[in-house]
């Protein structure tokens, strides 16, 4: 209730399987009460999410960290960059 539950991507679908893998990237406000989510579907959504995880990888070669660790790596260096600030 309240809730829109409509999916367009420009054009209707059957199912919901024919979109395949949905990520969405963007999520903003066109109006009060109103949001906008974009996503990519299909193999642009697999090809984005692959280069996401190439990203974390090399965060974790180049930090020595992975997991929650890795959060806590990057949060450990942003604030001795502020203190070093």
């Amino acid at each position: 209730p309240g809730l829109s539950t409509e999916l367009c991507g420009g054009t209707h679908v059957r199912t919901t399987g024919e979109i395949t893998l949905f990520k969405i990237v963007q999520e903003t406000g066109v109006a009060a009460g109103v949001r906008r989510i974009e996503a990519l579907t299909g193999r642009a959504a697999y090809d984005f999410v692959r280069a996401e995880e190439r990203t974390l990888e090399q965060l974790r070669d180049t930090l020595k960290a992975s997991g929650d660790a890795l959060v806590k790596r990057v949060e450990s260096l942003v604030a001795e960059v502020k203190t070093l600030e």
